[in-house]
């Protein structure tokens, strides 16, 4: 695995605290931290370095995200079957054009999957401590993820489609409500960037009103903590949220 770039705090009594994203609801959240020190870097096209670092509350953990490819694709599949497949053998497919249902079973999900990423078809932003992979939070195109939650009243509403979706943010068993959702979202926006930027749309559901296992799509005060708006109401508790993301800076 490539060198990744670390970042750290030196005081962190705060969850959810992720630095790059100077957005001012952070610069808020930084001037609690007067002894606080960070860095990163701009990746480039193609690069494999650290895109945002996060602080835990003892302020010792730091999280690295690295792009889904060939490389990392043993960490994702271990973090996959530790989780037994991913609500019941999904391997993250359930957006993908292919889909998951009764016609599909928990080896095919994944041998499609590992081919949509041989063949640079999937795309997702991996949440790393150490070797381990601890979550995602998956992108791509709207033709790369077009089975979106509440589609039918999505497409009522629809003006244009955007250049980029966020579909699935998942985090592991034993690492959830430790900012792993957060850092992958901000790493897939960072990742975007270096892709050229563009419009992002995501469709997150309140977290006040859904159980955590539901949040397929993330929870709405994380997207707004990093910038998107809210756009339109698709459902219940679900919200179309955008950003427009410049090239090589989200």
């Amino acid at each position: 695995m490539p060198q990744a770039l670390q970042t750290g705090l030196t005081t962190a009594p705060y969850r959810e605290i992720v630095p790059g994203d100077i957005t001012p609801y952070l610069q808020e959240q930084f001037t609690l931290l007067p002894r606080g020190r960070w860095n990163w870097r701009r990746p480039r096209s193609g690069s494999m370095i650290l895109v945002r670092g996060y602080v835990d509350l003892m302020g010792a953990s730091v999280y690295s995200v690295l792009p889904l490819d060939e490389s990392t694709w043993p960490a994702f599949a271990a973090l996959v079957e530790r989780n037994n497949g991913i609500f019941g053998g999904c391997w993250c497919m359930g957006f993908h054009p292919e889909g998951v249902g009764k016609n599909t079973t928990a080896e095919l999900n994944r041998d499609r999957k590992l081919a949509r990423v041989r063949a640079g078809t999937a795309h997702a932003a991996l949440v790393f401590h150490g070797g381990d992979c601890l979550g995602w939070c998956q992108f791509g195109t709207p033709g790369e993820l077009p089975r979106i939650k509440s589609r039918a009243a999505y497409e009522k509403g629809q003006t244009a489609p955007p250049d980029w979706r966020i579909a699935c943010c998942y985090a592991g068993k034993g690492h959830r409500r430790q900012g792993v959702a957060a850092a992958a979202l901000a790493g897939a926006l960072d990742l975007i960037a270096a892709f050229g930027g563009g419009t992002v749309e995501g469709y997150p559901e309140n977290a006040g009103s859904v159980p955590a296992g539901f949040l397929y799509n993330g929870a709405l005060s994380t997207y707004e903590k990093l910038g998107f708006t809210r756009n339109r109401k698709i459902g219940k508790h679900r919200w179309v949220v955008t950003k427009l993301v410049k090239p090589g800076s989200a």
